[in-house]
């Protein structure tokens, strides 16, 4: 925006174990400072730690998956904890999403289906003795530590009083890994106690005394919201026996038609350590308060501490879903944060609300979300444990509905928040200027000589090399071919460690084939390395082997930690194998990949090649698969004219050509080709979400069918490609370096390696300010900011 102003930026940076990890501090500082430069332009916050954010920040979407194995159900309700089953995962919050009598459980910073299952109510009274839940309609959900021991059940209310089985509230605990579940124990409310005959809400909290609230150690009740007088009604669980403390109605009877309530810590709104700090948070859509703030100072007194009329937000929103209370924007504030859907769209808009030193409740901010419309929505931890974490913070985590999923790649959860771990990974890829694999007229042998490949970074002033699991096509002497690959791509490490191309470090992505070219007995799971402190063979299934995606995720997560200028995780081809019956790469699945590389690593990006077509565009096919991945990596070939100039029947097309169409990389033929990667960049981009980088790859070495394209192919193609506002970083497919003799002569024009190298060197000049200037500059008018 034109308005935006940079603040001063606070960047601690901390290896896991406590000390000062000097190369990954230095370097992911660098990079994120690099990546905030733009990132107003974002909605992104880059305040210092304890101050005020500005308005109009932008949730960014940190994640997206789906939920195996449900049928994509209508999930009416979900709730997150790290207590549901502590340990078992780290610190990762556990998400579970309910739909009638279903139950789903989710873990990862992705969060990725380890379990359905139905929920029945044992002993009813039916003629199998139990209560099938299937017809149940949840008004929300929570996780409540009923006894102070660190373990949390699932809180499940009712919309109608009593159509659980005659129950106003279902408790369910879980095992120790939450693979399993149980009813542990039901409570009906008494009439007596209550008229109400909806239920609208339930929020889990210490409200008895204010010293405890936020404490894991002390026990939680559940206050449950109904649609009459006594509105909030206050049930303990201990001894697994849900008792009724007492009932409140702290807005008076006329003050009727509460939607939702959550419970939590909106900071001490004076800023002296003397003001109240938890809060009680109610919604509504009609009436002169829309949002109240209640402090409980011991059940059953409250008092109202602000109020807001949310005058700024878009009419039309008629239907509040799950609100919350913490920290969203990482800046160390307690925010209340509230999802509304809205008539008109019906897509969410979400609303952020603070307590200023006045104590005064005040809109900070509101946006929309293209994402369709959602079922239902929570704020939960972050989810998962990481290096660039803090604790208390909350990320929002929305249920998207069953008209919003796209039945050919269903993406129905989405995870919004946590900038760090989004710019990080940005930043991490913005400038690349890659060199991929090696090309056979190098000459690389076994052993790899370290030496001859930083030589060949060097003088391309390559700033990133892609390096190959396993290479179908053999071309670097067996080297990638084999389990010698993964071996030496770790050396290839270490060997870069603290390696300098154009005065900043090198980069590294690692990329695997998949299930079409990983030739069965050819590509083996990785061998366990005498460079690392963990056995990668022992994590990969031996049904899957190499094919066990989810494995590499997790080793190449435990590898960043060690090498921090390991980037990127690239799967290559992955657009050919989405779908069945090759496909594999179903939402689950990436969303399982990139919890493995997350929780180690937050820094490194999952990275699709992706192609034009794949029998039709492919966002047309699969528009969500740019939310599950970090980014993708587009080869331009020409598809979308298709074979153009290349249909002469003199083009020189590759040895497994068929038919002449698909492309054009045939000899001199492509060169009237180069022009087109504009249009195609752009079609490509913009199926982008917000914010994520594009990388665009190209063709130096031949395909197999489409043909072999010319040096000045090669460089018309790359400056066309650098002259995309939209592109973060560029790929050159493969490996080339100069001859001996130099570029001297005819080689000048005619060598791909001194195309590259002479191309890569006016980007990569680090002379001006420390930074890449020509690249950087270009950021800062990508039109995807």
């Amino acid at each position: 925006t034109s308005s935006c102003t940079m603040s001063p930026i606070v960047i601690q940076m901390c290896h896991n174990d406590g000390l000062v990890h000097t190369r990954f501090s230095q370097m992911i500082a660098m990079w994120l400072v690099y990546a905030l430069s733009s990132s107003c332009a974002l909605g992104i916050s880059t305040q210092p730690v304890g101050t005020a954010s500005p308005v109009g920040q932008l949730p960014l979407l940190e994640a997206s998956g789906a939920v195996a194995g449900s049928g994509f159900p209508e999930w009416q309700a979900v709730t997150g904890s790290p207590l549901f089953c502590p340990g078992a995962y780290g610190n990762a919050a556990v998400i579970v999403l309910v739909s009638g009598g279903q139950l789903a459980t989710l873990v990862g910073p992705t969060p990725h289906t380890i379990k359905t299952s139905n929920l029945t109510l044992p002993n009813a009274t039916t003629e199998s003795g139990q209560f099938l839940l299937t017809s149940t309609v949840w008004a929300q959900a929570t996780a409540a530590d009923f006894d102070g021991d660190g373990t949390a059940e699932l809180v499940l209310v009712p919309a109608i009083r009593g159509s659980a089985g005659g129950a106003d509230m279902v408790v369910v605990s879980f095992s120790a890994d939450c693979s399993e579940w149980h009813v542990v124990f039901t409570a009906i409310v008494p009439m007596a106690t209550t008229p109400s005959t909806v239920w609208t809400g339930v929020a889990a909290g210490v409200f008895s005394e204010p010293a405890a609230v936020g404490t894991e150690a002390a026990p939680q009740s559940v206050l449950l919201l109904g649609d009459a007088s006594p509105q909030i009604v206050l049930v303990s669980g201990q001894n697994r026996v849900g008792t009724v403390v007492g009932a409140t109605d702290p807005l008076g009877k006329a003050n009727a038609g509460w939607q939702r309530i959550a419970a939590g810590e909106m900071t001490d709104p004076g800023g002296d350590g003397t003001g109240p700090g938890g809060g009680v948070v109610l919604t509504r859509d009609v009436g002169s308060e829309r949002v109240v703030v209640l402090i409980m100072e011991s059940f059953p007194t409250t008092s109202v501490l602000a109020t807001s009329d949310l005058a700024s937000v878009p009419p039309g929103t008629t239907q509040w879903l799950h609100p919350g209370v913490g920290t969203f924007f990482g800046d160390g504030r307690g925010t209340a944060v509230l999802v509304g859907i809205t008539t008109s769209t019906s897509t969410p808009v979400v609303v952020t609300l603070a307590l200023n030193a006045s104590a005064a409740l005040s809109v900070e901010s509101t946006c929309h979300l293209d994402a369709g419309a959602w079922a239902a929505s929570a704020l939960a931890p972050v989810l998962g444990s990481s290096v660039l974490s803090r604790p208390g913070e909350i990320q929002l985590v929305g249920l998207r509905g069953t008209t919003a999923v796209h039945p050919n790649f269903p993406v129905n959860l989405l995870v919004y928040g946590r900038a760090e771990h989004f710019l990080a990974r940005r930043a991490a890829v913005a400038g690349t200027l890659s060199q991929y694999g090696f090309d056979g007229t190098m000459n690389v042998t076994v052993p790899i000589d370290t030496d001859q490949i930083k030589q060949g970074l060097t003088i391309t002033h390559a700033n990133t090399h892609s390096f190959i699991a396993c290479d179908s096509v053999a071309s670097a002497a067996g080297i990638e071919a084999s389990a010698e690959g993964y071996l030496a791509f770790v050396r290839l490490l270490a060997a870069t460690a603290d390696f300098v191309v154009g005065g900043e470090q090198l980069r590294m992505w690692l990329t695997l084939l998949p299930p079409t070219e990983a030739v069965s007995g050819k590509c083996q799971p990785p061998p366990d390395s005498p460079l690392t402190p963990f056995n990668e063979t022992a994590i990969f299934s031996s049904k899957l082997g190499y094919l066990d995606y989810g494995a590499w995720a997790a080793v190449c997560g435990k590898l960043a930690m060690l090498y921090p200028h390991f980037v990127a995780l690239q799967i290559d081809d992955m657009s050919h194998d989405v779908q069945p019956p090759a496909g594999i790469f179903t939402p689950d699945l990436i969303a399982n990949m990139t919890s493995g590389l997350r929780a180690h690593a937050p820094w490194v990006n999952l990275i699709s090649t992706t192609y034009y077509t794949e029998g039709g565009f492919v966002w047309t096919l699969w528009p969500d698969l740019p939310k599950v991945v970090d980014t993708v990596l587009f080869y331009f070939r020409n598809q979308k004219e298709g074979a153009g100039p290349c249909s002469n029947p003199v083009c020189p097309w590759g040895p497994r050509m068929k038919t002449r169409e698909g492309g054009c990389l045939a000899g001199n033929c492509s060169e009237a080709t180069a022009q087109n990667a504009a249009g195609e960049i752009a079609d490509i981009a913009a199926g982008m979400p917000p914010g994520r980088p594009l990388q665009v790859g190209f063709y130096a070495t031949g395909h197999s069918s489409l043909g072999s394209p010319t040096a000045r192919y090669v460089r018309m193609v790359m400056n066309g490609i650098l002259a995309q506002g939209n592109v973060a970083g560029i790929t050159f497919y493969r490996m080339h370096v100069p001859p001996a003799s130099g570029c001297v002569g005819p080689a000048v024009q005619t060598n791909m390696g001194c195309v590259v190298a002479e191309v890569f060197s006016g980007l990569n000049d680090r002379s001006k300010n420390g930074m890449r200037a020509a690249m950087a500059a270009r950021a800062a008018r990508r039109a995807d900011l």
